[in-house]
């Protein structure tokens, strides 16, 4: 399960989320099924959680988490994707971690 290792957006929403997405490429062979993702945002003190989904055809993983006490400015980032395996039949993860800028 190869991709890219960096977040490619995180935004502040007006309903109190923010939308965190990054790109997802399975590689070739790799079953063409859902990734769950589990991500976080620290910013100075405050630390969100948050949850998100790649689909087969997207090229994005896309996610939300509570925006709470998240303001626009500078971020860290990681984040785990658990995907299926067929071939022994298993889970396959990968995890990253980046600087990330909140708009």
């Amino acid at each position: 399960m190869a991709h890219g290792t960096k977040f490619s957006s995180a935004k502040l929403q007006s309903n109190g989320t923010v939308e965190v997405k990054g790109p997802f490429k399975p590689d070739p062979g790799d079953p063409d099924k859902p990734a769950l993702v589990s991500f976080y945002l620290v910013q100075g003190s405050t630390k969100v959680d948050g949850e998100g989904r790649w689909m087969p055809g997207a090229t994005e993983w896309t996610g939300t988490a509570g925006s709470s006490g998240l303001k626009a400015g500078p971020a860290q980032a990681g984040a785990l994707a658990v995907g299926p395996h067929n071939d022994p039949p298993g889970f396959l993860t990968f995890s990253w971690s980046s600087d990330i800028e909140i708009t």
